[in-house]
């Protein structure tokens, strides 16, 4: 998963092991899922972008009402 970051405009990109690369070009990081920096020169990342680009979905209490209609709602 890629995701440019709203306010920063750095791309929060995914790599194979988990980690979330943060920046473009040479002004980049490597980050954990939680946010915490592991290499790079760009040592500061925002930690719920990183969380979502890593864990690939938004967490129930971030969805927007009708995104996931219960099965009541189906029926």
């Amino acid at each position: 998963m890629r995701l440019r970051h709203p306010l920063t405009r750095l791309i929060y990109d995914r790599q194979a092991d988990g980690s979330v690369r943060v920046g473009e070009g040479d002004q980049s990081g490597v980050f954990d899922r939680r946010g915490n920096w592991l290499s790079g020169n760009r040592k500061s990342a925002d930690p719920m972008l990183c969380w979502l680009v890593s864990d690939g979905h938004l967490p129930a209490w971030n969805r927007v009402a009708g995104d996931s209609p219960s099965k009541e709602a189906q029926s």
